[in-house]
């Protein structure tokens, strides 16, 4: 068991020296909600990253307003985003090699023309060739510090008010309802070395 848990992703926080600068910029501008000039700065780059003309930025809760916060840490993970998604690609590509021998197991593949981000690393598991349930392996890598996530688990259709609905039946949704039993997402996050993914694999492999 690994003495740290391993959870399946973790924020990057950006340099503390480079975030106070913004952080005193917010000080003197005394304007934290609202559309600020960081709001309106981060909504500008990131426009311009993405290739769009406009972009409009808003935050959850009942205000939905961006803070400037918000804004500056955006503005600082603008600046290092593509070698985030390098870093992340490497990891996911590190995944599916080490993955791709373990019966039952199975990766998602890139898709031509998409540029992917590789926030998660979800797997496919076929209890009848694994040897062992999604929600089986999940429980067990739990038992070694392991947190992995269970996504789309459960369907949106398994709640009210929707359950009661026609549409929400079994029958109408096989292919959602036997995916929900499946998917994994496996850890990965920029400081996963690759030390722990093997270890990872390794383990994938034992359990079953």
């Amino acid at each position: 068991m690994y003495k740290k848990p391993i959870t399946v992703t973790q924020p990057y926080l950006p340099p503390l020296e480079e975030f106070i600068p913004y952080l005193q910029q917010i000080l003197d501008n005394k304007w934290l909600t609202n559309n600020g000039p960081l709001h309106q700065q981060l909504e500008t780059e990131l426009a311009e990253y993405l290739g769009v003309q406009y972009i409009s930025l808003f935050s959850t809760g009942i205000n939905a307003k961006l803070n400037e916060v918000q804004a500056a840490y955006g503005l600082l993970q603008l600046k290092y985003v593509d070698s985030f998604i390098q870093m992340r690609k490497e990891i996911t590509y590190l995944y599916r090699k080490l993955l791709k021998d373990i019966p039952g197991i199975s990766c998602l593949n890139d898709i031509e023309g998409v540029t992917h981000a590789y926030p998660y690393f979800p797997i496919l598991i076929n209890e009848e060739k694994y040897g062992m349930s999604r929600d089986a392996l999940y429980e067990r890598l739990k038992e070694h510090n392991i947190f992995c996530r269970r996504y789309f688990y459960p369907l949106i259709s398994n709640f009210e008010p929707y359950n009661k609905l026609l549409s929400a039946k079994k029958n109408n949704l096989l292919v959602a309802s036997k995916i929900t039993q499946q998917v994994l997402c496996l850890p990965i996050y920029l400081e996963l070395d690759d030390n722990t993914i093997t270890k990872i694999v390794n383990l994938l492999k034992k359990v079953a």
